[in-house]
Protein backbone atom coordinates (compact mmCIF):
# COMPACT_ATOMS: atom_id res chain seq x y z
CA UNK A 1 0.00 0.00 0.00
CA UNK A 2 1.69 3.66 -0.62
CA UNK A 3 0.38 4.67 2.49
CA UNK A 4 2.77 2.12 4.14
CA UNK A 5 5.58 2.67 1.85
CA UNK A 6 5.03 6.08 2.90
CA UNK A 7 4.53 5.86 6.78
CA UNK A 8 5.20 1.97 6.68
CA UNK A 9 7.36 1.39 9.92
CA UNK A 10 8.92 -1.30 12.24
CA UNK A 11 7.82 -1.14 15.36
CA UNK A 12 11.03 -1.24 17.89
CA UNK A 13 11.56 -2.85 21.53
CA UNK A 14 11.43 0.14 23.82
CA UNK A 15 10.92 3.56 23.70
CA UNK A 16 13.39 6.24 21.83
CA UNK A 17 12.38 8.39 25.16
CA UNK A 18 14.54 6.09 27.28
CA UNK A 19 12.89 3.16 28.95
CA UNK A 20 10.50 0.55 27.71
CA UNK A 21 7.14 2.14 28.72
CA UNK A 22 6.76 6.32 28.77
CA UNK A 23 3.64 7.59 30.43
CA UNK A 24 2.01 10.95 29.28
CA UNK A 25 1.59 12.89 32.62
CA UNK A 26 -2.38 13.78 31.90
CA UNK A 27 -3.45 10.28 30.32
CA UNK A 28 -0.77 7.73 31.75
CA UNK A 29 -0.77 6.09 28.66
CA UNK A 30 2.29 3.98 26.91
CA UNK A 31 4.37 6.05 24.71
CA UNK A 32 3.71 4.84 20.97
CA UNK A 33 6.76 2.80 19.92
CA UNK A 34 9.07 5.29 16.98
CA UNK A 35 8.81 4.23 13.16
CA UNK A 36 11.47 3.81 10.68
CA UNK A 37 10.23 4.62 6.87
CA UNK A 38 12.06 1.52 5.15
CA UNK A 39 11.21 2.25 1.67
CA UNK A 40 13.04 5.02 -0.60
CA UNK A 41 10.27 7.53 -2.13
CA UNK A 42 12.67 7.75 -5.39
CA UNK A 43 11.55 10.80 -6.04
CA UNK A 44 13.58 12.89 -8.21
CA UNK A 45 14.71 16.02 -6.75
CA UNK A 46 13.03 19.10 -8.16
CA UNK A 47 14.92 22.21 -8.43
CA UNK A 48 12.78 23.87 -6.01
CA UNK A 49 13.90 26.64 -3.47
CA UNK A 50 13.30 25.49 0.18
CA UNK A 51 12.74 28.86 1.34
CA UNK A 52 9.78 28.80 -0.50
CA UNK A 53 8.11 26.54 1.43
CA UNK A 54 9.72 27.62 4.84
CA UNK A 55 8.14 31.10 3.77
CA UNK A 56 4.80 30.09 2.65
CA UNK A 57 4.61 27.93 6.38
CA UNK A 58 5.14 30.64 8.71
CA UNK A 59 2.85 30.68 11.39
CA UNK A 60 1.19 33.51 13.22
CA UNK A 61 1.30 33.71 16.76
CA UNK A 62 -1.26 31.99 18.86
CA UNK A 63 -4.54 34.88 18.71
CA UNK A 64 -3.16 36.63 15.48
CA UNK A 65 -5.05 35.85 12.15
CA UNK A 66 -3.76 34.19 9.47
CA UNK A 67 -1.47 35.88 7.09
CA UNK A 68 -2.85 36.92 3.34
CA UNK A 69 -3.06 34.78 0.36
CA UNK A 70 0.51 35.51 -1.62
CA UNK A 71 0.63 36.98 -5.12
CA UNK A 72 0.91 34.75 -7.96
CA UNK A 73 4.41 35.51 -8.36
CA UNK A 74 5.41 35.03 -4.99
CA UNK A 75 5.24 30.91 -5.35
CA UNK A 76 3.67 27.80 -6.56
CA UNK A 77 0.20 28.23 -7.12
CA UNK A 78 -1.29 25.96 -3.44
CA UNK A 79 -4.59 24.39 -5.12
CA UNK A 80 -7.52 22.31 -2.11
CA UNK A 81 -10.98 23.02 -1.77
CA UNK A 82 -12.80 25.99 0.43
CA UNK A 83 -14.05 24.59 3.62
CA UNK A 84 -17.92 23.78 4.53
CA UNK A 85 -18.47 24.36 8.02
CA UNK A 86 -19.20 27.94 8.94
CA UNK A 87 -16.70 30.63 10.80
CA UNK A 88 -17.76 29.82 14.03
CA UNK A 89 -16.52 33.48 16.13
CA UNK A 90 -15.46 31.28 19.34
CA UNK A 91 -14.37 27.44 20.05
CA UNK A 92 -17.07 25.43 21.04
CA UNK A 93 -16.27 24.12 24.34
CA UNK A 94 -18.67 21.14 26.52
CA UNK A 95 -18.81 20.66 30.22
CA UNK A 96 -18.74 16.87 31.43
CA UNK A 97 -18.81 17.75 35.37
CA UNK A 98 -19.95 15.30 37.95
CA UNK A 99 -23.44 16.06 38.81
CA UNK A 100 -25.47 16.51 35.25
CA UNK A 101 -28.93 15.94 35.20
CA UNK A 102 -29.11 12.50 33.12
CA UNK A 103 -31.25 12.34 30.30
CA UNK A 104 -34.01 9.66 29.04
CA UNK A 105 -35.06 6.53 30.26
CA UNK A 106 -31.54 4.23 31.88
CA UNK A 107 -30.00 2.15 28.62
CA UNK A 108 -29.21 -0.21 30.99
CA UNK A 109 -29.77 -0.69 34.91
CA UNK A 110 -28.70 -3.54 37.69
CA UNK A 111 -26.57 -3.89 40.67
CA UNK A 112 -22.99 -4.56 40.96
CA UNK A 113 -20.32 -3.60 43.63
CA UNK A 114 -18.13 -1.23 43.43
CA UNK A 115 -14.47 -0.86 44.73
CA UNK A 116 -12.91 1.87 46.31
CA UNK A 117 -9.64 1.52 46.32
CA UNK A 118 -8.11 1.46 49.66
CA UNK A 119 -11.54 2.14 51.19
CA UNK A 120 -14.21 -0.28 50.73
CA UNK A 121 -16.18 -2.36 48.68
CA UNK A 122 -20.23 -2.27 48.88
CA UNK A 123 -23.50 -2.95 46.71
CA UNK A 124 -24.43 -0.43 44.41
CA UNK A 125 -27.30 0.07 41.57
CA UNK A 126 -25.61 1.06 38.51
CA UNK A 127 -27.45 3.03 35.52
CA UNK A 128 -26.32 4.11 32.36
CA UNK A 129 -27.65 6.98 30.20
CA UNK A 130 -27.08 8.36 26.96
CA UNK A 131 -25.57 11.25 28.45
CA UNK A 132 -23.91 9.66 31.63
CA UNK A 133 -24.59 7.34 34.05
CA UNK A 134 -25.47 7.59 38.28
CA UNK A 135 -25.19 4.99 41.37
CA UNK A 136 -26.85 4.76 44.45
CA UNK A 137 -25.27 2.81 47.45
CA UNK A 138 -28.00 0.10 48.73
CA UNK A 139 -26.51 0.56 51.92
CA UNK A 140 -24.54 3.95 53.23
CA UNK A 141 -25.36 6.76 51.02
CA UNK A 142 -28.97 7.00 49.40
CA UNK A 143 -27.79 9.85 47.36
CA UNK A 144 -27.20 9.44 43.56
CA UNK A 145 -23.48 9.66 41.90
CA UNK A 146 -23.67 11.07 38.51
CA UNK A 147 -21.04 11.63 36.27
CA UNK A 148 -21.31 12.64 32.50
CA UNK A 149 -19.90 10.50 29.57
CA UNK A 150 -16.27 12.00 28.81
CA UNK A 151 -14.95 11.12 25.30
CA UNK A 152 -11.89 10.71 27.26
CA UNK A 153 -12.83 7.56 28.48
CA UNK A 154 -11.86 3.81 28.28
CA UNK A 155 -13.59 0.93 29.30
CA UNK A 156 -11.12 -2.27 30.39
CA UNK A 157 -11.46 -5.71 31.58
CA UNK A 158 -9.42 -6.39 34.91
CA UNK A 159 -8.35 -10.11 36.72
CA UNK A 160 -9.86 -10.98 39.81
CA UNK A 161 -8.06 -9.54 42.73
CA UNK A 162 -8.60 -12.32 44.68
CA UNK A 163 -7.73 -15.87 43.63
CA UNK A 164 -8.14 -17.40 39.79
CA UNK A 165 -10.89 -15.92 37.68
CA UNK A 166 -13.91 -17.36 38.34
CA UNK A 167 -17.74 -17.47 36.34
CA UNK A 168 -18.68 -15.94 39.60
CA UNK A 169 -16.38 -12.96 39.94
CA UNK A 170 -15.61 -10.74 36.95
CA UNK A 171 -14.06 -7.23 36.98
CA UNK A 172 -13.94 -4.19 34.87
CA UNK A 173 -12.54 -0.53 35.61
CA UNK A 174 -13.90 3.10 33.61
CA UNK A 175 -10.90 5.28 33.17
CA UNK A 176 -11.67 8.92 32.59
CA UNK A 177 -8.75 11.05 31.90
CA UNK A 178 -8.50 15.04 32.80
CA UNK A 179 -6.00 17.62 31.75
CA UNK A 180 -5.45 19.04 35.70
CA UNK A 181 -5.54 16.99 38.89
CA UNK A 182 -5.30 12.88 38.89
CA UNK A 183 -7.54 11.05 36.58
CA UNK A 184 -10.79 9.15 37.46
CA UNK A 185 -11.40 5.46 37.60
CA UNK A 186 -14.17 3.13 38.79
CA UNK A 187 -14.09 -0.25 39.82
CA UNK A 188 -16.78 -2.46 39.34
CA UNK A 189 -17.37 -5.99 39.73
CA UNK A 190 -19.91 -8.39 38.69
CA UNK A 191 -20.68 -11.10 40.26
CA UNK A 192 -23.21 -14.36 40.40
CA UNK A 193 -23.45 -17.47 37.55
CA UNK A 194 -22.16 -16.19 34.37
CA UNK A 195 -20.28 -13.12 35.48
CA UNK A 196 -17.90 -13.21 32.56
CA UNK A 197 -20.81 -13.16 29.79
CA UNK A 198 -22.66 -10.04 32.02
CA UNK A 199 -19.72 -8.13 32.60
CA UNK A 200 -19.44 -7.98 28.59
CA UNK A 201 -22.48 -6.67 28.82
CA UNK A 202 -21.89 -4.07 30.70
CA UNK A 203 -18.61 -2.96 29.07
CA UNK A 204 -20.56 -2.98 25.74
CA UNK A 205 -23.40 -0.75 27.13
CA UNK A 206 -20.68 1.84 28.59
CA UNK A 207 -18.16 1.44 25.22
CA UNK A 208 -21.42 2.22 23.22
CA UNK A 209 -22.67 5.04 24.94
CA UNK A 210 -19.72 6.92 25.22
CA UNK A 211 -19.15 6.15 21.70
CA UNK A 212 -22.14 7.54 20.47
CA UNK A 213 -21.83 10.88 22.71
CA UNK A 214 -18.12 11.04 20.90
CA UNK A 215 -19.98 11.04 17.33
CA UNK A 216 -22.32 13.85 18.71
CA UNK A 217 -19.74 16.03 19.54
CA UNK A 218 -18.33 16.34 16.60
CA UNK A 219 -19.60 18.43 12.91
CA UNK A 220 -20.18 16.44 9.95
CA UNK A 221 -16.78 17.04 8.30
CA UNK A 222 -13.94 14.85 6.26
CA UNK A 223 -10.30 14.41 6.75
CA UNK A 224 -8.29 17.21 4.77
CA UNK A 225 -4.84 16.94 3.31
CA UNK A 226 -4.84 19.87 0.86
CA UNK A 227 -4.59 23.77 1.88
CA UNK A 228 -7.24 26.11 2.26
CA UNK A 229 -6.74 28.28 -0.96
CA UNK A 230 -5.88 31.93 -0.23
CA UNK A 231 -4.43 31.12 3.45
CA UNK A 232 -0.82 30.73 3.44
CA UNK A 233 -0.47 29.43 6.78
CA UNK A 234 -1.79 25.86 5.64
CA UNK A 235 0.42 25.52 2.51
CA UNK A 236 2.61 22.68 4.23
CA UNK A 237 -0.33 20.84 5.17
CA UNK A 238 -0.37 16.90 5.61
CA UNK A 239 -3.09 15.86 7.64
CA UNK A 240 -6.62 18.13 8.95
CA UNK A 241 -9.64 17.56 10.90
CA UNK A 242 -11.56 17.88 13.90
CA UNK A 243 -10.13 17.27 17.26
CA UNK A 244 -11.42 17.31 20.94
CA UNK A 245 -8.92 18.35 23.24
CA UNK A 246 -9.69 17.76 26.77
CA UNK A 247 -9.54 21.09 29.28
CA UNK A 248 -9.10 21.86 32.84
CA UNK A 249 -12.00 21.68 34.84
CA UNK A 250 -13.71 18.72 33.03
CA UNK A 251 -14.55 20.89 29.66
CA UNK A 252 -13.97 19.43 26.54
CA UNK A 253 -13.14 22.17 23.24
CA UNK A 254 -13.60 21.17 19.54
CA UNK A 255 -10.68 22.09 17.71
CA UNK A 256 -9.50 21.95 14.06
CA UNK A 257 -6.15 20.33 14.02
CA UNK A 258 -3.71 20.86 11.60
CA UNK A 259 -0.14 18.60 11.05
CA UNK A 260 2.53 20.39 9.14
CA UNK A 261 5.21 18.72 7.59
CA UNK A 262 9.00 18.84 9.22
CA UNK A 263 10.76 22.17 7.30
CA UNK A 264 14.39 23.23 7.92
CA UNK A 265 14.10 20.55 11.20
CA UNK A 266 10.87 21.74 12.68
CA UNK A 267 7.11 20.73 12.61
CA UNK A 268 4.00 22.04 13.72
CA UNK A 269 0.63 20.68 14.86
CA UNK A 270 -1.81 23.66 14.63
CA UNK A 271 -4.92 24.24 16.29
CA UNK A 272 -7.47 26.65 15.10
CA UNK A 273 -11.20 27.18 15.83
CA UNK A 274 -12.48 26.34 12.86
CA UNK A 275 -11.84 24.37 9.41
CA UNK A 276 -11.70 27.58 7.25
CA UNK A 277 -8.25 28.22 9.55
CA UNK A 278 -8.82 31.87 9.99
CA UNK A 279 -7.64 31.95 13.57
CA UNK A 280 -4.66 29.73 15.63
CA UNK A 281 -5.84 29.09 18.74
CA UNK A 282 -2.63 26.65 20.07
CA UNK A 283 0.61 26.06 18.09
CA UNK A 284 1.72 22.57 19.72
CA UNK A 285 5.49 22.46 18.47
CA UNK A 286 6.83 18.80 17.28
CA UNK A 287 10.48 18.11 17.83
CA UNK A 288 12.62 14.57 18.60
CA UNK A 289 11.50 14.78 22.42
CA UNK A 290 7.90 14.63 21.52
CA UNK A 291 6.11 12.06 23.42
CA UNK A 292 3.40 10.33 21.65
CA UNK A 293 1.08 8.18 23.84
CA UNK A 294 -2.32 6.61 23.84
CA UNK A 295 -3.58 3.45 25.71
CA UNK A 296 -4.45 -0.11 24.39
CA UNK A 297 -7.81 -0.93 23.49
CA UNK A 298 -10.17 -1.69 20.21
CA UNK A 299 -11.84 0.92 21.56
CA UNK A 300 -9.39 3.68 22.10
CA UNK A 301 -9.81 7.20 20.47
CA UNK A 302 -8.21 8.77 22.65
CA UNK A 303 -4.14 9.78 22.18
CA UNK A 304 -1.66 12.80 23.93
CA UNK A 305 1.05 14.71 21.85
CA UNK A 306 3.45 15.78 25.42
CA UNK A 307 0.67 17.26 28.08
CA UNK A 308 -2.08 17.97 25.52
CA UNK A 309 -4.86 14.93 25.04
CA UNK A 310 -7.17 14.39 22.24
CA UNK A 311 -9.83 12.25 20.69
CA UNK A 312 -10.92 11.40 17.13
CA UNK A 313 -14.05 9.80 16.54
CA UNK A 314 -13.23 6.46 15.63
CA UNK A 315 -9.67 3.82 16.30
CA UNK A 316 -8.83 3.71 12.69
CA UNK A 317 -8.64 7.81 12.93
CA UNK A 318 -6.29 7.32 15.74
CA UNK A 319 -4.23 5.50 14.28
CA UNK A 320 -4.15 7.85 11.42
CA UNK A 321 -3.09 10.88 13.46
CA UNK A 322 -0.32 8.35 15.19
CA UNK A 323 1.05 7.47 12.02
CA UNK A 324 1.64 10.70 10.43
CA UNK A 325 2.82 12.13 13.88
CA UNK A 326 5.22 9.15 14.60
CA UNK A 327 6.29 9.74 10.69
CA UNK A 328 6.88 13.31 11.00
CA UNK A 329 9.31 12.72 14.57
CA UNK A 330 11.01 9.92 12.48
CA UNK A 331 12.08 12.28 10.01
CA UNK A 332 12.57 15.02 12.51
CA UNK A 333 15.03 12.35 14.82
CA UNK A 334 17.23 11.76 11.51
CA UNK A 335 17.55 15.00 9.90
CA UNK A 336 15.45 14.53 7.01
CA UNK A 337 15.79 17.12 4.28
CA UNK A 338 12.99 19.37 3.86
CA UNK A 339 10.45 17.83 1.10
CA UNK A 340 10.33 19.52 -2.12
CA UNK A 341 6.54 20.20 -3.74
CA UNK A 342 6.41 16.83 -5.29
CA UNK A 343 7.25 14.90 -1.93
CA UNK A 344 4.38 17.08 -0.22
CA UNK A 345 1.72 16.06 -2.54
CA UNK A 346 3.12 12.64 -2.17
CA UNK A 347 2.25 12.59 1.28
CA UNK A 348 -0.96 14.16 0.82
CA UNK A 349 -1.73 11.29 -1.72
CA UNK A 350 -0.91 8.89 0.91
CA UNK A 351 -2.38 10.17 3.75
CA UNK A 352 -5.51 11.02 1.49
CA UNK A 353 -5.89 6.92 0.39
CA UNK A 354 -5.47 5.51 4.06
CA UNK A 355 -8.45 7.98 5.11
CA UNK A 356 -10.70 7.18 2.22
CA UNK A 357 -10.58 3.85 3.72
CA UNK A 358 -12.20 4.48 6.64
CA UNK A 359 -15.76 4.18 6.72
CA UNK A 360 -17.80 7.35 6.21
CA UNK A 361 -19.48 8.73 9.90
CA UNK A 362 -22.01 10.84 9.89
CA UNK A 363 -22.56 13.99 12.63
CA UNK A 364 -24.03 16.77 12.92
CA UNK A 365 -26.56 15.52 15.41
CA UNK A 366 -27.56 17.08 19.06
CA UNK A 367 -24.62 17.17 21.10
CA UNK A 368 -24.97 15.09 23.81
CA UNK A 369 -23.16 17.42 26.46
CA UNK A 370 -24.38 21.07 27.76
CA UNK A 371 -22.71 23.46 25.13
CA UNK A 372 -20.95 26.39 27.51
CA UNK A 373 -22.21 29.70 27.17
CA UNK A 374 -20.43 32.01 24.96
CA UNK A 375 -19.21 35.43 26.83
CA UNK A 376 -21.65 38.16 24.89
CA UNK A 377 -20.16 40.72 22.55
CA UNK A 378 -20.71 44.12 23.60
CA UNK A 379 -23.50 46.00 21.18
CA UNK A 380 -21.08 49.08 21.79
CA UNK A 381 -18.07 50.57 23.78
CA UNK A 382 -19.24 51.61 27.25
CA UNK A 383 -17.46 54.69 27.09
CA UNK A 384 -15.80 57.25 30.70
CA UNK A 385 -18.11 56.12 33.59
CA UNK A 386 -18.74 59.44 35.58
CA UNK A 387 -18.72 59.21 39.45
CA UNK A 388 -22.10 59.14 40.65
CA UNK A 389 -24.18 62.55 40.90
CA UNK A 390 -21.85 64.12 37.93
CA UNK A 391 -24.02 63.92 35.51
CA UNK A 392 -27.58 65.40 37.38
CA UNK A 393 -25.60 68.10 38.93
CA UNK A 394 -24.32 68.90 34.86
CA UNK A 395 -27.94 69.05 33.74
CA UNK A 396 -28.92 71.33 36.89
CA UNK A 397 -26.41 74.13 35.70
CA UNK A 398 -27.71 73.47 32.16
CA UNK A 399 -31.50 74.06 33.35
CA UNK A 400 -30.65 77.00 35.71
CA UNK A 401 -28.45 78.25 33.04
CA UNK A 402 -30.38 78.16 30.16
CA UNK A 403 -33.99 79.40 32.25
CA UNK A 404 -31.72 82.66 33.38
CA UNK A 405 -31.10 83.70 29.67
CA UNK A 406 -34.60 83.55 28.87
CA UNK A 407 -35.69 86.23 31.80
CA UNK A 408 -36.26 89.40 29.88
CA UNK A 409 -33.92 92.32 30.34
Amino acid sequence: MLFDALIGYTRRGGSSLGGGTTCSENIGCQTVPEVCCEADLGLDNEVVLVEDIVEASRLPLTGEAAPAAPAAEEGPNFFGVFPAGPQTAEVTTYSAKIGLELQGEPLCTGKLLYIRPGDTISEVTLSLHTNGFGFIDDRSDPSTTRWGWSPFSLVEKLNAVMGNPSDFWAEFKMSVFRQTGEDMTFYFVVTGVDAQKRRDIWMDAMTNAIRQLTLSLFPPFAIAVHPVPGVRSTSTRILAGYLLRCEPNDMVSLLYCELHSYIYGEARLVQYRNEWCDQIVRCVLLTTQTVISTRAGAACTVFAVDDTCFCVRTPDEKELWLRAVSNIKVKLRFAGPSPTFAELDVMRACVLQRAMEIPDLKGGVVPMLPVLPRNPVPLCPVGDLEPAGVLEECLREVSVASSGSQQPA
